[in-house]
């Protein structure tokens, strides 16, 4: 138990790979989907108090 920081860096710094690749994927996955639909999302999320 000499530098035990270094492990935490090093488990720290796989999990946050992991998380930065999630990130990725899921913004990946929004731009797809804004590709296929052109509808402004104010436009399909419209509340009737508003008018």
């Amino acid at each position: 138990m000499d530098k035990p920081h270094e492990l935490n860096l090093a488990e720290y710094q796989a999990q946050w790979n992991e998380i930065h690749e999630q990130t990725v994927k899921q913004i990946e996955r929004i731009k797809e989907q804004k590709g296929k639909d052109t509808t402004p999302l104010h436009h399909r999320h419209r509340r009737p108090d508003t008018h």
